[in-house]
């Protein structure tokens, strides 16, 4: 019988009878060219140097690397294109320092977007140098200082006050003309009636925001001619004794003047482009009613507004117009004179909708589209505003130390808890008390309760505010206001005698901190404390409360009803500021709770996308739920899922529960539209994807898959070794072998399947193959996507350069890093290994090999006339053969250190065998190739085959 086949690549998955010819075991460092087997080159060290890194990242657009040093807290190291350590002015090499642990780095033109475990951080490449942005850029300080001024409008007509002669001539009925005359005047001069709330906005390249300051409530607080905020604000008086009379209208109106310290964007430039101040308009303390509720007559007239109408509208103001913009460093470049609400509409308004304030912790990302993909996200939320919520626009004449905010939030599995703390905050010190601003926000309408702590002379005091979900906005907040009335109603249930006195209704407003509600109090006895709801209740000050005087002992269950309600009239309610007065508790420092509870929350089915080359913004509308189950990785698809569809479900999203498709928004309204699901097929390895020309090479539970549009493949079938023949071989023949040829590494240490679970992969488009490489094991794999053939690598490394189409491996070693390559010969020099399948060749009746030749153009790495270091061979061929698959028997073999063209290897045809195994090894030179044996079989049919 004669044979001849070439070599297949490596299989292991079917039993023996089943062996298609040329099929092999393993092998290693070999790949398939045009058909044959040729030496995979050798890793060349390209640098060696110091300190020791444990990711690198090629930067294509900077042309630089960025080495993440180990055991360094996050800092990195700069080389340039020929690994170059980049130095600073001083001479020393150059570091980014700032950055906390960094899990991945993903490039959106020359920005590199760090994926850490407290949030996204930026890095800037610009003149040549990196800029380290953070997560977002600083918040400067805005301070307002405002003018006031009474402008007057005397009428050329003269008017009755009261008249009966019909309402032409009555002031009432044409008073509104003249009040409006001088409002207009006052807005179109840039002066706002009354107050005004601001806030200002870091403007992005693309138009976007990318953060938005706490909203300041701007007073006018001056009193001019006798004119005054509100109700006293619009005055008009007769010119003379006369009647009729003509008559003088005042309008109080301020202008505010803004100016910014703490500016720090330097690093941001060319990024935040510019800073947007943005108003409310004027909010006054008076409306226009008609002449008459019956009657419609005329314009109308100025009326005072109830308390509770003026503070829905500061309270739910929720448009904000730009009238000013000033440059990353504080001048102004534009503003808006008329400030007027018919002017400030047609001005363009903030949108909060694209403004995040939470921190994203991604377990992946991925670049697709010009956007930045961030997936199974973890979101840490805002421990607060700045200082500037705390702080006065108008500034201030006090110093607080210490400041912290304390913050509760419902979320959908509880509580959470965040706290922020600020140092030497400027408020408002009047006639020896400290004043906070009247208005306190949280960025999240789920927010529900704000604790400040005050720091100073050496004391702790604080106060629970309760936060109100603002009508509009993402956002909570909590508006003072004085002269607030309460009723307090107290009743109890005692055993043992009547109660003689209770606290006062100031006292026990206190204890409850002012708030609205019904409050059951049981005492007990064994802890000697009353309790509130099951817990030891302290009150206000976290102290023992007395709550009763008793002419006899309190008895165990004894109760207290107090009930608190706020009065309904509003008559002489204001806006105020907080005052630090009596209903702040004094704090022991045992007694301070300041930690965080569950300060993020779990979003492990959410994909946010940025906008587009915007690696800062996450707008809401781009947030997307492909599925139900976790999100593990992310993928671009690069060949359409059917015919006229091609580009139509661009995006894979592997998920706990399959494989999802986003369908792209062609409008660019949104990123994308929906999600479709292509695959139950789950992804065992996020880091096994990886992008190829064809699809996208992913390890699931079936093992190495690839997605091409809509259909699936198994590429690693014939890599599962079902009938052990892989741990025979490994124990009888490969690792003596590999011994005596002193070919270290090439035995395997763990089955392919554990292997492909820890895996890391890296597609190299030049030979379209596909690298698989774990720092856990000896080895590496590689597939050629082309031929379908597997072979196996003896190197080991710490990593690959991610971002790099050549392929970059580097180790570590006492400090040290190692980077090295592949040359760029197809083929070269390497210790190579091909073991084959065991070959039945038709049954398992006994058989004998009379002639074998392989096929092949050897020139091994000894040259002639070389040295030969104990003897060890440049070229080995043997042949082995087994009865029970199990024992193999070395039959025949050829060594050489010479140049060899088709060896044919020496046999004695006296030998019968089931099953034969080849093997082929050695140090070959580039040019070298295997490309197939020729082999004469016959069955034995006598007993001298030695039964």
């Amino acid at each position: 019988m004669h044979k001849i086949f070439s070599f297949k690549g490596i299989t292991r998955n079917t039993d023996n009878l089943m062996v298609s010819e040329g099929e092999c075991l393993d092998i290693v460092n070999m790949r398939m060219k045009d058909g044959v087997l040729v030496p995979m080159p050798k890793l060349s060290q390209v640098i060696k140097f110091v300190p020791a890194l444990a990711q690198v990242y090629w930067h294509e657009l900077a042309q630089c690397y960025l080495g993440i040093m180990e055991n360094a807290n996050g800092r990195i190291m700069v080389f340039d294109k020929d690994w170059t350590s980049v130095k600073d002015a001083d001479g020393e090499s150059f570091y980014i320092d700032g950055v906390p642990e960094i899990r991945n780095i993903e490039f959106l033109g020359y920005v590199a977007c760090c994926m850490t475990v407290e949030g996204l951080y930026y890095l800037l490449y610009s003149n040549g140098r990196y800029l380290f942005l953070g997560e977002r850029p600083p918040m400067p300080v805005l301070n307002i200082s405002t003018e006031s001024i009474v402008e007057s409008v005397t009428t050329d007509v003269e008017y009755e006050h009261n008249t009966t002669k019909g309402v032409e001539v009555s002031w009432a009925y044409n008073s509104k003309g003249y009040f409006d005359e001088a409002i207009t005047t006052l807005n179109k001069k840039g002066y706002y009636i009354d107050r005004a709330m601001f806030c200002f906005a870091l403007r992005l390249f693309d138009g976007s925001y990318i953060a938005v300051s706490p909203v300041m409530y701007v007073s006018d607080e001056s009193r001019i001619m006798d004119v005054m905020r509100d109700e006293y604000n619009l005055v008009a008086e007769p010119v003379g004794n006369s009647i009729p009379s003509r008559y003088k209208v005042k309008v109080l109106g301020m202008k505010p003047t803004f100016s910014f310290t703490e500016l720090r964007l330097g690093n941001w430039k060319n990024i935040v482009v510019g800073i947007d101040i943005f108003t409310t308009g004027s909010i006054m303390g008076k409306k226009v009613v008609p002449h008459r509720k019956d009657s419609a007559a005329g314009d109308g007239v100025y009326d005072d507004k109830d308390f509770k109408e003026l503070y829905t509208e500061v309270s739910e103001a929720s448009h904000y117009y730009r009238v000013a913009e000033c440059d990353i460093e504080g001048n102004l470049v534009f503003s808006v004179d008329d400030v007027s609400l018919t002017n400030l509409v047609l001005q363009q308004s903030l949108s909060y909708e694209r403004c995040s304030y939470s921190s994203y912790v991604p377990e992946c990302s991925y670049v697709f589209n010009n956007r930045l993909h961030i997936g199974a996200v973890r979101e840490l939320f805002c421990k607060g505003h700045n200082s500037m919520m705390l702080s006065f626009p108008n500034g201030g004449n006090g110093t607080i130390e210490r400041v912290c905010t304390k913050t509760k939030i419902r979320t959908i599995v509880g509580v959470s808890v965040v706290s922020r703390e600020y140092e030497n905050v400027t408020v408002v010190l009047k006639n020896g008390v400290y004043e906070l601003p009247p208005l306190l926000s949280y960025p999240d309408s789920r927010a529900f309760e704000m604790t400040v702590y005050l720091f100073f002379n050496g004391y702790a005091y604080s106060r629970t505010f309760q936060l109100v979900a603002h009508r509009f906005l993402n956002q909570a907040q909590y508006l003072n206001r004085t002269l607030l009335g309460y009723t307090v109603a107290v009743r109890g249930a005692f055993q043992n005698g009547a109660v003689l006195s209770v606290l006062t209704d100031e006292e026990l407003l206190s204890v409850f901190s002012r708030r609205p509600g019904s409050y059951e109090l049981v005492y007990s006895t064994t802890d000697g404390v009353w309790m509130l709801d099951g817990e030891p209740f302290y009150g206000a000050d976290n102290a023992s409360v007395k709550l009763v005087y008793s002419d006899r002992l309190l008895a165990d269950g004894d109760t207290i009803f107090v009930t608190i309600t706020e009065n309904s009239d509003d008559s002489n309610s204001d806006i105020a500021n907080i005052a630090f007065d009596s209903s702040w508790a004094t704090l022991r420092s045992d007694q301070l709770d300041l930690e965080e509870y569950m300060p993020y929350e779990e979003r492990m089915n959410v994909l946010k996308v940025s906008s587009v080359d915007n690696p800062f913004s996450f707008p809401a509308q781009c947030t997307y739920t492909p599925s139900h189950s976790r999100i593990v990785a992310l993928a671009s698809n690069t060949v359409a899922l059917s015919q006229g569809q091609f580009g139509q479900h661009p995006l894979y999203v592997f998920c706990g529960d399959g494989i999802w498709a986003m369908s792209v928004d062609t409008s660019g309204a949104m990123a994308y539209l929906a999600s479709y699901p292509l695959s139950r097929e789950v992804c065992v390895n996020a880091d096994s994807v990886c992008g190829v020309d064809s699809g996208v090479v992913f390890v699931g539970e079936q093992g190495v898959m690839l997605i091409s549009g809509g259909k699936i493949k198994n590429l690693s079938s014939c890599m599962v070794d079902n009938s052990g023949a892989v741990r025979i071989l490994n124990d009888t023949v490969i690792r003596g072998i590999a011994s005596m040829m002193r070919l270290s590494d090439v035995g395997e240490n763990g089955s392919f399947t554990e292997y492909m679970s820890k895996a890391s992969v890296i597609y190299l488009p030049e030979h379209t193959e596909v690298l698989f490489y774990s720092t856990d094991y000896l080895y590496s794999y590689l597939l050629s996507l082309q031929s379908g053939v597997w072979t196996r690598l003896g190197t080991k490394a710490k990593g690959i350069v991610k971002g790099c189409r050549r392929l970059y491996l580097f180790s570590t070693d006492l400090g040290w890093t190692t980077v090295s390559t592949i040359n760029g010969d197809p083929s070269g020099e390497n210790k190579a290994f091909l073991v084959t399948r065991p070959h039945l060749w038709g049954s398992k009746m006994y058989k004998r090999i009379t002639t074998l030749m392989l096929h092949a153009y050897v020139k091994p790495y000894y040259s002639e006339g070389a040295v030969v270091v104990d003897r060890t061979p440049g070229l080995a061929c043997y042949l082995f053969g087994s009865n029970d698959g199990v024992n193999y028997k070395l039959l025949s073999g050829f060594e050489t250190i010479k140049e060899t063209q088709d060896i044919i290897l020496p046999f004695y045809p006296t030998q019968s065998y089931r099953y034969f195994v080849f093997v082929v090894c050695g140090e070959m030179k580039a040019g070298s190739v295997l490309t197939g044996i020729e082999v004469e079989v016959q069955p034995a049919w006598n007993k001298r085959i030695g039964l």
